[in-house]
């Protein structure tokens, strides 16, 4: 989950996303802001420290500078991004490159913040079509189900409003959690962080088999959860150090 992509296409929308991120959804107003901190070092932060046996910085190894092999693959990766048409095939003219939200409310409410900013900034690539994917009370168990294809029909119904087939899907933002029930009982940090990890991997390869031109896909760890939120820290916390 450390391979994030560099793509040129997406980069100012990924730029965009996190000035986005600052316009917090409706329910956050609610929340108890009394608690402002609970404490912990951020990630980047801790360096070449511990917390818990895991050692911080963004890269692994206590470093927060993304290795030149990292950004060489991302590079690698971003090359394949071509404007496409409906049947997926190169169309410089009048293709279009799908970027879609993958996740559940927390998910959908920050995407939504996002969207008017892509659609409205004039440095955006004019080809690059954004979709809101993510639906509420669907968490990363419900996007692996085998029997329920809710949020999958969903995107299906987004991306038809918007003229657009799952060919021309190539580029993701995937920001997930699971719901508390759902963890297995009795597994401390770092098992229940790493059962998520696996979930996450497993998501992102049942991505590519929906979407068979997925190239990259952005990942983003919970908000921090200090405010009284439904997972309070250090759940949020955790979830980051193995993200």
């Amino acid at each position: 989950m450390k391979n994030v992509r560099l793509n040129p296409f997406l980069f100012v929308m990924l730029v965009l996303f996190f000035l986005a991120g600052v316009g917090f959804p409706s329910n956050v107003w609610a929340s108890d802001c009394s608690n402002t901190s609970v404490g912990l070092t951020p990630i980047n932060d801790l360096g070449t420290g511990f917390y818990q046996g895991q050692q911080g910085g963004l890269y692994g190894g206590g470093t927060n500078t993304r290795p030149a092999q990292h950004t060489a693959r991302g590079l690698a990766m971003a090359a394949k991004i071509r404007p496409l048409n409906s049947e997926g095939q190169v169309d410089l003219i009048n293709g279009k490159i799908a970027f879609i939200s993958v996740g559940m409310s927390n998910t959908r409410d920050n995407f939504a913040e996002f969207i008017p900013m892509a659609e409205s900034d004039p440095d955006v690539n004019s080809h690059i079509v954004v979709v809101q994917c993510a639906l509420g009370g669907h968490d990363v168990q419900d996007w692996l189900s085998e029997s329920d294809n809710t949020v999958w029909n969903n995107c299906a119904g987004q991306l038809a409003a918007k003229d657009l087939t799952v060919v021309q899907v190539q580029g993701a933002w995937m920001y997930h959690h699971l719901r508390e029930e759902r963890f297995p009982p009795n597994n401390p940090f770092p098992g229940n962080a790493h059962y998520l990890e696996g979930l996450l991997k497993n998501l992102i390869h049942k991505l590519k088999t929906k979407y068979s031109n997925l190239h990259t896909v952005y990942l983003s760890g919970r908000e921090y959860g200090g405010y009284g939120a439904k997972h309070p820290e250090p759940d949020a916390y955790e979830n980051k150090v193995l993200s």
